[in-house]
């Protein structure tokens, strides 16, 4: 199916009946504390799927996904999906890989947000987001980067402290804005400089 940009595809504590698959755009899944904040979980591109969790153990959903761009979208209900589960050994291995991937991903993040400065938290952020350049591996660039206030989301900061970093990293030139997006002029350095500080990448 076909999802414009800031559609609601998933409401949070709903009941979900399938497994979606992105097939094109991005999706981003976030919830509301009880305090009222937004934190954005995740954005989810092509080849990542959302809607997991509450199909296999039938609970309300924990989060809401809304599409970030136009999006192309897959779903498979929840009684093809148990099919699949007891039909084809391929789907189950990928699938528990891919969970594992994701509470690996969430462990890291635990661990920067209780032990790091919202610094380091912005740059192994901007990290995860970059695609190398396919010529000089060592240039990376968000094409569509997320606002300052979406960052701090991400990282459970606010948009002043993000603000700041990104200066910061503006004034050496490792991060640059560039019609493309933005541009890291140095992954290697922006790596070493959040390894230096703690050993999550």
């Amino acid at each position: 199916m076909e999802v414009s940009k800031r559609k609601v595809i998933i409401e949070e504590n709903s009941e979900n009946q399938n497994i979606y698959f992105v097939l094109g755009g991005r999706v981003r899944a976030s919830y509301i504390s009880e305090d009222g904040k937004e934190i954005s979980l995740a954005d989810i591109g092509p080849g990542d799927c959302f809607g997991e969790f509450s199909v296999i153990d039938g609970q309300p959903t924990s989060a809401a996904v809304a599409a970030t761009e136009d999006s192309r979208i897959a779903a498979i209900g929840r009684s093809r999906f148990h099919e699949l589960l007891g039909d084809n050994q391929a789907f189950v291995h990928a699938l528990l890989r891919y969970l594992v991937t994701k509470i690996r991903q969430r462990t890291k993040r635990i661990v920067e947000f209780s032990a790091l400065p919202v610094s380091v938290r912005v740059r192994a952020e901007l990290l995860r987001l970059a695609k190398p350049d396919p010529i000089n591996h060592d240039t990376g660039t968000i094409p569509q980067p997320p606002t300052q206030s979406e960052l701090a989301t991400f990282i459970s900061s606010h948009r002043e402290a993000v603000a700041r970093e990104m200066a910061a990293l503006a004034r050496t030139g490792l991060v640059t804005r560039s019609s493309g997006g933005l541009v890291i002029r140095s992954l290697s350095e922006l790596r070493a400089s959040v390894v230096g500080s703690a050993d999550i990448l």
